[in-house]
């Protein structure tokens, strides 16, 4: 059964394959808490829609860093009106 259709993070990256957009589709904050009203340094990393050219500024992150940190950081350097931050993933 495809339930591609009912996920609201896919639709978004399939339309902004189309419209070109964003250069960032992603769910701020803890994956446990409600989204932020602002972007933050922190992410769920289980679901991201990003340009590689932002993905090949990330930083491995050391042992005792998170990588969802990481991403969330780079996130910022975006400019905000290319960034879609989702209030929930829709799966």
């Amino acid at each position: 059964m495809d339930t591609s259709n009912n996920c609201l993070f896919f639709n978004q990256v399939v339309e902004n394959q189309t419209t070109s957009q964003y250069d960032a589709i992603i769910r701020h904050g803890w994956f446990g808490a409600q989204a932020p009203s602002a972007p933050t340094g922190d992410c769920i990393t289980g679901l991201i829609g990003m340009c590689t050219s932002y993905v090949n500024k990330i930083i491995m992150p050391s042992e005792r860093e998170c990588v969802e940190w990481k991403w969330g950081q780079i996130s910022l350097t975006i400019p905000k009106e290319r960034v879609l931050s989702l209030k929930q993933l829709g799966v």
